[in-house]
């Protein structure tokens, strides 16, 4: 079935293909207890206009609900408006909505539910309300250009892949993966303020991920390719453990790394300006691993600890714990180890000064 001009659909069902061409308009107009159905293997390809709304309030009620691996395809020119808050029901594992034109968001102030994988390549825009893209969709790929304005939060939740993409805006970007991860490859970048609030955000190898403003809670961030971040923020959900980062990468941090609640495991690289650790909170060096770099202010109010790499490291062996990028920083260490390695004869001793702490594996005497 192929559009003309404008076409109003407020209830029922299509399987087969409905084009929509470029000019021709599709406005889903559905009430409560109505539906939309694509099923039975339906595709939907969109070039012109597509104007979705719904009289409801956003739950468990129908709106647009898609089966038997029906698929959206909102093709290069292609607008979906989302003029409402409105509910998208996938109702297998199987169905998909691939955008490579535009999705706008800007009709609602609550919460748009999205169930369905959603593989993005062309432009989100969530201007109004809370987008939420729900499920498990570890082949999913958000890339393209994502825009967050003032009102609007994007809430990911599909544990698929932010890939050579870029989020914008002064909204909200919220990633979630609940016992499971969120995997960046290629090169993604966040410029819209972003939280990570469970399961894992993991930059694997020979990728890059760049965000201006990244909050943990109770998350963890897993770097084992790159990572420039201008400001991190790590903080512990009410109630929750705290965050982790890990890896064996490069994290950048050009402004500040406020440790707040949560375990620094460095074994990668990482390079701040500033890094406050607060009370509370502990940096676990595992040593063999490059420094933590610092180039100003140093504040630490928590815990540091050193993990040895071997039961037993050569008498002599240097280990270089931080970084003083830009001088002497104060005398915070006068005295921070000089005591046993478990199982073995020798000892930790430590070296204080303007360029960094190191610390030396001696033989017992």
């Amino acid at each position: 079935m192929t559009v003309t001009g404008t076409m109003n659909w407020t209830g029922g069902g299509v399987s087969g293909v409905l084009d929509i061409p470029a000019a021709a308009v599709l406005d889903i107009k559905t009430t409560a207890n109505t539906s939309f159905f694509l099923n039975g293997g339906g595709i939907l390809d969109n070039s012109g206009t597509v104007n979705q709304s719904f009289t409801g309030t956003p739950g468990n009620y129908s709106g647009f609900q898609i089966s038997g691996g029906g698929v959206i395809n909102n093709l290069a020119g292609g607008v979906w408006n989302l003029l409402t808050d409105i509910w998208m029901q996938n109702l297998d594992t199987t169905s998909s909505f691939n955008n490579v034109g535009t999705v706008n968001k800007s009709g609602g102030a609550n919460t748009t539910l999205w169930s369905i994988a959603f593989n993005n390549t062309g432009r989100l825009n969530v201007d109004s309300g809370t987008v939420t893209l729900n499920g498990t969709y570890a082949n999913g790929v958000l890339s393209g250009n994502i825009a967050v304005g003032s009102a609007g939060v994007l809430n990911y939740n599909q544990q698929g892949q932010l890939s050579n993409g870029t989020a914008s805006g002064t909204g909200l970007f919220n990633i979630f993966a609940s016992g499971g991860s969120t995997s960046v490859t290629g090169t993604y970048k966040l410029t819209v303020p972003a939280q990570v609030l469970s399961g894992t955000l993991s930059v694997i190898s020979d990728a890059t991920l760049d965000a201006s403003y990244l909050t943990l809670s109770s998350a963890t961030l897993s770097v084992a390719g790159s990572t420039s971040i201008g400001n991190l923020s790590v903080t512990a959900a009410s109630g929750a453990s705290g965050s982790k980062v890990n890896g064996g990468g490069t994290i950048n941090i050009s402004d500040t790394l406020n440790w707040g609640d949560g375990t620094l495991n460095v074994t990668g690289i990482i390079n701040t300006q500033n890094l406050t650790l607060a009370e509370n909170s502990s940096i676990d060096f595992q040593l063999g691993s490059s420094a933590l770099s610092i180039n100003a202010k140093l504040s630490l109010d928590g815990t540091l600890t050193v993990t040895l790499p071997t039961t037993n490291p050569t008498v002599g062996k240097i280990f270089k714990v931080l970084d003083f990028g830009d001088g002497f920083l104060g005398s915070f260490l006068n005295s921070l180890l000089d005591v046993p390695i478990p199982g073995t004869n020798d000892h930790l001793t430590d070296t204080l000064s303007p360029s960094g702490l190191t610390l030396t594996v001696a033989a017992n005497s």
